[in-house]
C-alpha cells in the first residue's frame, strides 16, 4: 500500500489516510473509512453521516461559512465530530460563531491547514497529547479532544 510505504520513508512522522466531501453546500473531512464508495460525489449528508457512523469513522465539518453566512441545516440534526475553527479557508470573522457551535454541539475545534499551495502548508495543525500507534489512537484521541490547534508559519 502506497500510504506504508510513505510512513517508512518519512517515519518518524506520520500519514493517515483521509478524504474530503462536498455535500449540502458544506465540506466534511472524513478520517477512518477507507472505502471505494466515499469517492462518489452523489452524498448526501444524513447519509454520509450514518455511512461514517456505521464504519466508526470521525466527520469534521471543514472550513465553515467560508461560501455561506449559514451552515446546512442537517448539520443542526446530524453533528459531526468536530469543526474546523481554523484554516486557510475559513473565515477569521467568524471564528466566535464557529466556537459557540462546537460548545453548542460539544464537539472539538481542529486547526488544519487546508493548503492548496505549499505556501499554506503548515500554516495551522494540531498538536497532539500523545503520539498514535494508528489509527484507532489517532480516532480516539481527536475525540477525546486530546489535543491543541497551533498555528504554524503563516
Amino acid at each position: 500500500m502506497k500510504l506504508e510505504s510513505i510512513n517508512q520513508k518519512y517515519s518518524p512522522f506520520r500519514v493517515f489516510q483521509g478524504v474530503e466531501i462536498s455535500c449540502n453546500n458544506e465540506d466534511f473531512l472524513i478520517l477512518g473509512v477507507s472505502d471505494v464508495r466515499l469517492e462518489s460525489d452523489g452524498w448526501d449528508y444524513p447519509d454520509l453521516h450514518q455511512f461514517v457512523r456505521e464504519r466508526n469513522g470521525f466527520i469534521i465539518l471543514a472550513h465553515p461559512f467560508r461560501f455561506r453566512q449559514n451552515l446546512a441545516e442537517e448539520c443542526e440534526r446530524f453533528h459531526p465530530d468536530a469543526i474546523e475553527i481554523r484554516s486557510a479557508n475559513t473565515p477569521v470573522t467568524r471564528r466566535e460563531r464557529i466556537l459557540e457551535i462546537a460548545q453548542a454541539w460539544n464537539v472539538p475545534t481542529l486547526c488544519n491547514s487546508d493548503a492548496h499551495t505549499t505556501e499554506k502548508l503548515g500554516s495551522y495543525y494540531n498538536i497532539l497529547d500523545e503520539t498514535p500507534k494508528g489509527e484507532a489512537d489517532l480516532l480516539n484521541l481527536l475525540r477525546a479532544g486530546r489535543f491543541r490547534c497551533s498555528i504554524g508559519c503563516s
